[in-house]
């Protein structure tokens, strides 16, 4: 495992192969304001890779794409020690998109929904156990 509050290059979701493959054959699920896809194969050693965005469309300036890119990161970086925990032997890349239309104002509330977030990967490779 990594340094327990870091967020260093080998945890992030850099690969194109990758992204295509994640919105093309991988999972997804909902929780507002975050849209996740992702993906859990097996593999010999614990592997999870994270990526995130913001679209265009809803946010035309970079600053505010940035900012919100910053926020996510930082969420997970605080909370992604659970999901470490659950994960052995998989590799599990996801994505997470923000798809609201408003600036988030509450770091609470993007906190509290990021812990959703892993919360709901941690089931779903738990299921993958099964």
């Amino acid at each position: 495992m990594t340094k327990t509050f870091s967020f260093n290059k080998t945890e992030k979701l850099k690969s194109r192969k990758a992204l295509e493959h994640l919105f093309s054959k991988g999972e997804k699920f909902l929780v507002h304001p975050f849209k996740v896809f992702y993906s859990i194969k097996k593999d010999e050693k614990s592997i999870i890779h994270c990526g995130v965005g913001v679209s265009k469309k809803n946010f035309a300036k970079a600053v505010q794409r940035n900012r919100i890119k910053r926020l996510m990161r930082e969420m997970y970086r605080l909370n992604k020690e659970e999901l470490y925990k659950t994960v052995q032997q998989k590799h599990v890349d996801f994505f997470v998109l923000y798809i609201d239309k408003n600036m988030p104002v509450d770091n609470n509330y993007l906190n509290e929904k990021m812990q959703k977030v892993l919360a709901t990967l941690q089931q779903q490779c738990k299921n993958e156990m099964d």
